[in-house]
């Protein structure tokens, strides 16, 4: 009897065993392993939703990025729009002041500065306050020449364009034009 009782518990003991194990198995097959799964697909949904707000952020950053070297960039266009103004704007200054330089080397000295004052002028001295004058007004284009060949190159006894030896031969002319009113306005 005592072997058979044995039997007898070996075998509840192997089936409880058995019914355990198969327990244990529905259990795995029904809760583990869906929960497992689910938490596996959570996990994936987490880190896709995170590689996406990554490349989002990533993205965000790259157009700012853009952005701050196109503003960069407008940035040195103002700057070398302004610079050029300021260039031409000080271009049309040194044009104008040579334009004035080139007039004041052709205005002819006054009267009262070669013609002795007074009513009693010769007809000498009448010529003598001419010839002054118009020398000073060739000597005045001369130099107008010279000035203009050296500035534009940077040499002495050039040829010049012909629109400007039209300038000064009209500036020449409108010289001695000067020389003469005011020598026949000495008496």
């Amino acid at each position: 009897m005592g072997t058979a009782m044995q039997t007898r518990k070996t075998a509840i003991i192997l089936a409880s065993v058995i019914l355990f194990v198969g327990l244990f198995v529905v259990y795995c097959y029904t809760f583990l392993i869906p929960m497992y799964e689910e938490q596996q697909k959570t996990e994936q949904y987490l880190q896709r939703l995170q590689q996406e707000k990554q490349a989002e952020f990533e993205q965000q950053r790259r157009q700012e990025e853009i952005a701050q070297q196109q503003q960069a960039e407008l940035e040195q266009q103002r700057q070398q729009i302004n610079l050029k103004r300021q260039r031409e704007e000080m271009a049309r200054r040194q044009r104008e002041i040579e334009e004035q330089r080139r007039e004041t080397k052709f205005a002819t000295p006054q009267p009262q500065q070669i013609a002795p004052k007074g009513k009693n002028l010769t007809r000498a001295r009448k010529q003598a306050f001419l010839n002054d004058c118009l020398k000073s007004a060739h000597e005045n284009y001369k130099q107008a020449w010279e000035d203009e060949c050296w500035d534009v190159y940077r040499k002495i006894g050039c040829r010049l364009p012909l629109h400007t030896v039209n300038l000064f031969d009209r500036r020449l002319i409108e010289a001695k034009n000067d020389c003469y009113r005011r020598a026949n306005m000495i008496e």
